[in-house]
């Protein structure tokens, strides 16, 4: 039996940015998540990259913290740009 697999066109990661982030600078957001531009897009990378943005706020009193990915493929350049939307929260002690 032979099988022929044909991976897809691969991917990278564009523009990463962040969006409602008030406790933690772009600087530190971009540090926790670990990821570069222009490196392949990897799904797992990025989830692991967002659990790493949770890091920094379990260290701040009484913060949460949600980040959303939301992605924006360039076909044409075959690249996929990140805005992570992020939504904190503060809770009273």
């Amino acid at each position: 039996m032979n099988i022929h697999v044909h991976p897809g066109e691969q991917y990278r990661l564009g523009e990463i940015k962040f969006n409602g982030a008030t406790l933690l600078s772009a600087d530190e957001m971009t540090s926790a998540l670990h990821l570069k531009s222009n490196s392949l897009f990897n799904t797992e990378s990025i989830r692991r990259g967002l659990e790493n943005v949770q890091k920094p706020y379990a260290k701040k009193e009484n913060a949460n913290v949600t980040a959303i990915p939301v992605a924006t493929v360039d076909g044409k350049n075959r690249k996929i740009a990140l805005e992570i939307k992020i939504h904190e929260s503060v809770t009273a002690q």
